[in-house]
């Protein structure tokens, strides 16, 4: 494995951004931002991760640059401030997906990360629209089933081989049953039962540092965030300077376009909500999809204003678009994936490109942040080339 995972050319974009900063990443069908929100992991962890097998000691990282620390905001987690703590919360992949993950394209060890305290995950997958496991073991105690009585029929049938006498044979024995009682035959429901609910201590163990969400509320969601946060914001023994935390949210919107209507979750109450959390954060990253129907409404709303265009969106691409414009809008850097538009290639992924907000006037060009549109491929073992139109090969 080399010594980073990052190619160069987006080195000053994914490590730690800026404080109070947003970047938005978005993505369609067949350009994912999976391998880009394992780079965020890798610009905020992978540097300041002294426990780390592949650390080099001379600190010859990130393919001879040195490391991070001469890019981006210049607050990095690479300075002498402080550790940097990463919550990463998901509605679209799981714990293990990211643990594998992160360990194979980053070289990341979260495990590790999460018993050290500078990583936490918040599951919005498994369970936010099911009841937690335990529950649904408790509710499935054993309980005797009565047997069904033998009818008269039953008791009538002939039998297939002929009697030869109307008198009744004695045993010649005692019955087996007296000197061994058969068990009882346990019914349908006790052979179904987990051996979890016979005892409720065998339930796996929660991971530290794993959090999830059981409700759609948004006030369980600022709850859930507001624990994850305050357990990577503890200090470490013999350190006084707090940890910078950054949130990384993957697919958000999952969570708007799957809440009930009648539950009051809007694109503008689920901003306030993702706003509230970044306040207590250092930084965040938010990854949103921006496929062509999922932002029709905003753009044919912008293209004319007739009431026919209007009535065309369904009210999940109205909730969607409104929340992803809005997030564009407040976002210093937006980091845009998509497939090439002149078909697919062997040695192309996609096409990613970088524009800057308003965060450009107050000097983040001279910071190394311009806007740029490059080119990128996601190799097999999860390493990824991004070059130059026209420059072949890239780099990694």
């Amino acid at each position: 494995m080399p010594p980073s995972r990052t190619p160069p050319l987006l080195q000053p974009y994914t490590s730690l951004p800026a404080e109070s900063s947003l970047h938005l990443l978005t993505s369609v069908l067949g350009a994912s931002t999976n391998w880009l929100v394992v780079r965020f992991l890798c610009g905020a962890l992978a540097e300041n991760n002294a426990g780390s097998s592949w650390r080099s000691a001379g600190g010859a990282e990130d393919g001879g640059t040195g490391g991070l620390s001469n890019h981006g905001s210049g607050t990095t987690g690479q300075d002498e401030e402080g550790e940097v703590a990463v919550v990463l919360v998901s509605w679209m992949r799981d714990w293990e997906f990211w643990k594998s993950e992160s360990r194979r394209a980053g070289g990341l060890d979260l495990a590790r990360l999460a018993q050290q305290d500078r990583f936490a995950f918040v599951d919005g997958l498994v369970s936010l629209f099911m009841p937690p496991a335990a529950d649904q073991i408790s509710q499935q105690a054993p309980t005797s089933t009565p047997t069904a009585p033998v009818s008269s029929t039953q008791l009538s049938r002939p039998s297939p081989l002929p009697v030869r006498s109307g008198r009744s044979i004695p045993p010649r024995s005692p019955a087996v049953s007296s000197r061994h009682p058969a068990p009882a035959a346990p019914s349908d429901q006790a052979q179904h039962v987990s051996p979890l609910a016979a005892h409720p201590a065998n339930l796996p163990a929660q991971p530290k540092g794993l959090y999830r969400l059981t409700s759609p509320a948004l006030e369980h969601l600022e709850q859930v965030l507001s624990r994850a946060i305050a357990g990577v914001a503890q200090l470490p023994p013999g350190k006084a300077s707090p940890r910078k935390i950054l949130l990384i949210l993957d697919a958000p919107d999952l969570h708007l376009a799957a809440a009930d209507p009648s539950s009051g979750i809007t694109a503008s109450s689920m901003a306030i909500s993702l706003l509230k959390s970044r306040q207590r954060v250092h930084a965040t990253v938010l990854a949103v999809a921006a496929d062509s129907p999922l932002v029709s409404a905003a753009t044919s709303a912008s293209a004319s204003a007739s009431t026919t265009s209007s009535l065309s969106s369904t009210p999940l691409e109205t909730a969607h678009a409104s929340f992803l414009i809005s997030q564009a809008h407040l976002a210093d850097v937006v980091m845009s994936l998509r497939l090439l538009d002149t078909g697919f290639a062997a040695d192309v992924s996609g096409v990613l490109r970088i524009t800057l907000g308003d965060a450009q006037d107050d000097g983040e060009e001279g910071q190394g942040l311009v806007e740029k549109e490059v080119l990128y491929s996601v190799g097999g073992d999860g390493g990824v080339k991004v070059f130059e139109r026209g420059a072949g090969g890239g780099n990694e």
